[in-house]
C-alpha cells in the first residue's frame, strides 16, 4: 500500500479520529481506490471477528490471550 492515509482508515473504522479527521478520511477516501479497499476490508475482518464464537472457557481464554 502506498497511500499516506491507510493507517488513518484504519483509526476512521475504530473511531478513533476527530471529527474534522473524520470529515478529511472521508473526503479521500471517496477519490482513492487503495483506500476504498482497506476500508472494506477493514470492515470485512470486523464482522468475522465479531462473529467469530470460540469455544474456550473464559478463565482458559483470557490465560491465552495474556500469553
Amino acid at each position: 500500500m502506498n497511500c499516506n492515509f491507510t493507517e488513518k482508515v484504519s483509526s476512521l473504522i475504530d473511531g478513533e479520529l476527530t471529527q474534522a479527521e473524520t470529515r478529511e478520511v472521508e473526503r479521500h477516501i471517496v477519490s482513492c481506490v487503495e483506500c476504498q479497499q482497506m476500508r472494506a476490508d477493514f470492515l470485512n475482518l470486523r464482522s468475522q471477528i465479531v462473529n467469530f464464537e470460540t469455544s474456550l472457557q473464559p478463565t482458559v481464554q483470557n490465560r491465552a490471550l495474556k500469553k
